[in-house]
């Protein structure tokens, strides 16, 4: 209660009168989203910075998933932040330099500027929430394409050269999920702002609260979910005949199960991260179109999707592969030569 008394002085001191409400707002917004930054900026850093010690399979994807995470958040906060009139007045008023300067040359002398900044806003966010989601996809569609694999060396007949285009390009490829992951969130940001359906009334920036533009952020995200969840429920049932014999040389099979069941249990982590916090936040999308407005539910829903770098990032941080790498770093030497033999 303290903590949200203080709260609240300090943003009246800033913007204003405010109620409980807008306060909460603030306190996630202000303490989730930061978290979320930093969060993926760990993810991104450390695999930048180790790169060598760090790529496994799946890993590139978990990067580029955490980038646009990074976007998302970044999106949300700057908007928050500096895209309310209100805002930019108490902040030139109670402060100077370079930053009050900006503002009022973009938002009272050129209005059309702050216009454009907003519109700009708004199709950043709708691209980085469509480039989320699609990586979420697509780390489950490779981690299906590697148990396809499996299955397919399971077969005495299995021959690399023999198997189709697409599967061999799925497994050992990446070109196709940056394809679909980017191009998906490019057309989807287009075809919005071709139909009109940004809003930047009250500075908003955000897609419109109409039917028809709302159907280009929640079916693509009930699409993912469910193809999401369809794929992990299908792994997790297949997963069960661990014991199928692998047409491979006894040395070569023991390894390759030891590091395909890691990336399993991985990719399945990731995937249960993107289910289980964006159910809720489809949930309020959907009632919010309808309607039907459920003040806790939609607080819920900003926690969620501001979580989920966070989230990744103790997947990441928590893994075998980190793990050991974080030991080989503080004692290089007792296990310079276990280290050897994981990255083989």
């Amino acid at each position: 209660m303290a903590l949200t008394t203080r709260t609240a002085d300090l943003m009246v001191s800033l913007w204003g009168p405010t109620d409980e409400n807008e306060v909460l707002t603030t306190v996630i917004f202000l303490t989730l989203l930061p978290l979320s930054l930093l969060s993926s900026a760990f993810i991104v850093v450390t695999y930048g910075a180790f790169r060598r010690q760090l790529a496994k399979p799946g890993s590139d994807f978990v990067v580029w998933l955490s980038i646009s995470d990074f976007m998302f958040s970044l999106r949300i906060l700057v908007q928050f932040l500096f895209l309310s009139f209100d805002y930019f007045r108490n902040l030139v008023k109670n402060y100077s330099g370079i930053l009050s300067t900006l503002i009022l040359r973009l938002c009272y002398t050129h209005l059309d500027s702050c216009t454009y900044l907003c519109l700009g806003m708004a199709m950043f966010g709708q691209f980085s929430f469509s480039a989320t989601i699609s990586w979420n996809m697509m780390m489950s569609v490779r981690l299906l394409a590697s148990f396809m694999r499996i299955k397919q060396l399971s077969h005495s007949s299995y021959n690399y050269s023999q198997t189709s285009w697409a599967s061999r390009t799925l497994h050992s490829a990446t070109w196709p999920y940056h394809l679909y992951a980017w191009g998906i969130s490019l057309i989807n940001t287009t075809i919005i702002y071709l139909i009109g359906g940004y809003s930047m009334a009250d500075q908003v920036c955000f897609i419109q609260n109409s039917f028809v533009p709302r159907m280009f952020y929640i079916v693509p995200l009930f699409t993912h979910l469910f193809l999401c969840l369809a794929i992990l429920l299908y792994i997790l049932h297949r997963m069960k005949r661990e014991g199928t014999k692998l047409h491979l040389p006894s040395s070569m099979e023991a390894i390759f199960r030891k590091e395909e069941k890691r990336f399993r249990r991985q990719m399945i982590k990731f995937t249960l991260v993107f289910v289980l916090l964006w159910l809720l936040p489809l949930t309020d999308r959907i009632l919010d179109l309808v309607g039907i407005e459920n003040y806790w539910l939609t607080m819920i829903d900003l926690a969620c999707v501001t979580l989920q770098a966070f989230a990744n990032s103790l997947v990441w941080g928590t893994s075998p592969h980190f793990i050991q790498f974080v030991r080989d770093k503080l004692r290089p030497k007792t296990h310079e030569h276990e280290s050897l033999v994981f990255s083989q």
